[in-house]
């Protein structure tokens, strides 16, 4: 299948109205296949977001929880920046 006809499927499904499991039944295509193809044209994109800083907030007891993949991540407030990447960067993403 040509990437032209991936996108085009996937620009079908998302107006189509129906959820990815449906259409892809539909399709005869297998889900994790299609959401492969999705991944794919928003990593080409750039769309896919690399690494993003944060700074800390002078004098806050405040926290933050990142979501990444399957992992969580709890950052306190007044984090090491260079901990936090070296954690980020260990997570098999």
């Amino acid at each position: 299948m040509t990437k032209e006809e991936k996108i085009a499927l996937i620009n079908e499904q998302q107006i189509s109205g129906m959820t990815q499991a449906e259409f892809c039944a539909m399709k005869s295509i297998q889900v994790t296949t299609f959401r492969q193809w999705k991944y794919a044209r928003k990593k080409s994109n750039g769309t896919i977001p690399k690494f993003v800083e944060l700074i800390p907030l002078q004098n806050s007891t405040q926290h933050i929880t990142l979501s990444v993949g399957r992992y969580r991540v709890d950052v306190p407030a007044n984090f090491d920046k260079a901990h936090l990447r070296a954690v980020l960067e260990s997570l098999p993403c």
